[in-house]
């Protein structure tokens, strides 16, 4: 067991689970760990901190096969299959991709598979009258294995081919996924496709190749990677290669964009922060581990081959939290024109662009303009038909107006300064006038008489 620290206090209010339905999931692989390694789910602590350790540290330090031990895979299955599971959903729901897939049969491609984190996730939102086939190609085949029989225990009509190999060889990769499919998925793919390769192929490239043999018609591929600065990048730079080349039409997070605003910006990044409910043995594992993960955060590409459409130029996707800086609501959003900042009166702000989670889209009325902060200019969407100033709260009046603030006190005592005995206020002596005939006051003998 890793040390035990406080669960860390959540700094949000948890609004609803956004698009994330595990159902079983979580159960099953609970059972299955426990069954297939043969020890409590508190025995792979040490196990979950570690993976947590390599994913936030240099990708370099990875190994491209860390799933081939047996800790690493139990570890790997009790904690990370359950949050890839439901942030591939909420990715796809924000994408409204749902609506877009085939409702009888439904061709999953699961690139990277690993223990099929993303094709669980696919499987518990699928109702029961669509048939699932999934080809899982990855370089481990025991992860894939072991989700193979959490996938036959929750979708036992589910049909499941698996492929064991080097992505990096693209003759293999394009043999093993064979045809087409509905549904094409590269789950934190991207950032580990440079570790360890001698291949001059980029991420950007490999999705190219991939989608153009193997995404059918009307197809939509997913890219989900963690939200950190080098997951966002490697998306928006497979996001921009894929602009130029295949010119499919963006579903999320992009909003028609032409240039991804921050492609050229080493210190912005976009991602997306969803809140869902954590089973029970995740909240158990992020108390130990001290984190706060009771939201999924991610940075995700969804497209679909097929033409591009009319966008609402009304939509803007929310890419930042919520500033407020003298008396104003500052957020940043984008949309067809690229990354704007709103300002808007606090009081006056729209109760959608406040209440709004990183992700959100919010349909706001404006007119582009210009800002200039500290010297720093940058384009602003300035709203119209904003609603009349919300009233202040009333200030106190009468005793409760007068009662003085905490640490303000009528005599009390300065920040600092030792406490102030009780009782009357001791007088001391005054020292005599200098022209008085006593002695002096500063202590010096009496001066001598004069003759």
């Amino acid at each position: 067991m890793f040390p035990q620290k406080p669960a860390p206090k959540p700094s949000f209010v948890r609004l609803a689970d956004h698009g994330v339905r595990l159902g079983p999931l979580p159960e099953l692989m609970v059972s299955f760990v426990k069954q297939r390694f043969g020890r409590p789910l508190a025995a792979h602590s040490e196990a979950v901190a570690a993976i947590s350790r390599n994913f936030t540290s240099d990708r370099n330090e990875l190994s491209p096969a860390y799933l081939s031990s047996p800790p690493a895979r139990a570890a790997y299955l009790a904690y990370y299959a359950i949050t890839g599971a439901a942030t591939v959903q909420t990715a796809l729901e924000l994408a409204g991709a749902w609506q877009k897939l085939p409702k009888d049969r439904l061709r999953v491609l699961d690139l990277g598979a690993g223990p099929l984190s993303a094709s669980l996730g696919v499987a518990a939102v699928l109702p029961a009258s669509t048939r699932l086939e999934v080809t899982a190609i990855d370089g481990v085949r025991t992860a894939m294995q072991d989700g193979g029989q959490v996938l036959a225990t929750m979708r036992p009509d589910a049909e499941l081919t698996i492929h064991a190999g080097n992505l990096r060889e693209g003759r293999f990769l394009h043999s093993a996924a064979g045809g087409e499919y509905d549904l094409i998925l590269f789950a934190n793919v991207l950032n580990e496709w440079s570790v360890g390769s001698r291949k001059a192929m980029t991420p950007g490239a490999l999705v190219e190749d991939v989608l153009s043999r193997h995404l059918a018609p009307g197809g939509v591929a997913l890219i989900v990677e963690p939200a950190t600065r080098h997951g966002s990048h490697v998306v928006i730079e497979a996001r921009e290669h894929l602009m130029q080349t295949l010119g499919w039409p963006i579903l999320a997070p992009c909003r028609g964009a032409t240039q991804c605003p921050l492609a050229n910006s080493h210190k912005d990044w976009c991602f997306t922060e969803r809140s869902w409910t954590r089973p029970a043995h995740i909240v158990t594992y992020d108390a130990a581990m001290g984190h706060e993960r009771a939201t999924l955060k991610f940075s995700y590409l969804a497209l679909q081959r097929a033409e591009p459409e009319a966008g609402d130029g009304k939509q803007f996707r929310v890419i930042g939290g919520p500033m407020r800086d003298a008396g104003l609501l500052r957020r940043y959003v984008c949309g067809p024109d690229g990354r704007r900042v709103v300002e808007v009166p606090d009081q006056q702000a729209p109760a959608g662009l406040v209440q709004a989670w990183r992700g959100d889209l919010v349909t706001l009325t404006g007119t582009p303009g210009e800002t200039n902060r500290q010297g720093r200019r940058e384009p602003v969407l300035q709203l119209t038909d904003l609603p009349p100033p919300r009233p202040r709260a009333p200030e106190p009046r009468g005793p409760e107006r007068e009662r003085p603030r905490p640490g303000f006190e009528a005599n009390a005592p300065h920040r600092g300064a030792p406490p102030r005995p009780h009782g009357p206020r001791p007088s001391a002596p005054r020292p005599p006038h200098p022209r008085s005939s006593g002695p002096r006051a500063s202590g010096a003998p009496p001066s001598r008489p004069k003759k």
